[in-house]
């Protein structure tokens, strides 16, 4: 199960480094904080509120605080990410390096 073993002190703090991470995956032209609703922009948000969740064991208020979305919206995401990630090669490819990613990071707060 993605994340399980994670534990990060104050993992609030990793938000930037995980955005800046998740956003070499995608085209952004934008940081993913930005309104604009464009595909990349909103399949970049997915990641990382799946990652943010699963990894970083933070709540939906303070991912959607960071992102400047509502609350209510981050379960559609994370459902959407899942989806994604058990049917498109390519979003698994990115899930695998970010778990790998994540799995650095870890050890290098160690």
């Amino acid at each position: 199960m993605r994340g399980a073993n994670m534990a990060f002190m104050y993992p609030h703090k990793l938000l930037d480094r995980l955005a800046k991470e998740v956003a070499h995956y995608f085209d952004l032209e934008h940081p993913i904080t930005h309104k604009a609703r464009y595909a990349e922009i909103v399949d970049a948000r997915r990641m990382f509120i799946f990652f943010a969740s699963l990894y970083l064991k933070l709540n939906t208020s303070q991912i959607a605080k960071y992102l400047g979305l509502e609350r209510s919206t981050l379960s559609h995401h994370m459902y959407k990410a899942a989806a994604n990630i058990r049917i498109f090669s390519y979003d698994r490819l990115i899930a695998n390096d970010l778990d790998k990613f994540m799995h650095e990071l870890q050890k290098e707060r160690e």
